[in-house]
């Protein structure tokens, strides 16, 4: 990954994307995290 600026977000975000275990891991919190935030707000 390059120096983050504005200027290469693109390529940036392209090569994360291509990264197997952040895609992963991005998947998991995309499934979790609502559920866990509902029971989070729940204990307030």
């Amino acid at each position: 990954m390059t120096h983050l600026t504005a200027e290469t977000f693109d390529q940036n975000a392209r090569t994360a994307l291509k990264d197997v275990q952040l895609r992963g891991a991005l998947k998991n919190l995309a499934a979790t995290f609502g559920e866990r935030r509902k029971v989070a707000m729940s204990s307030v």
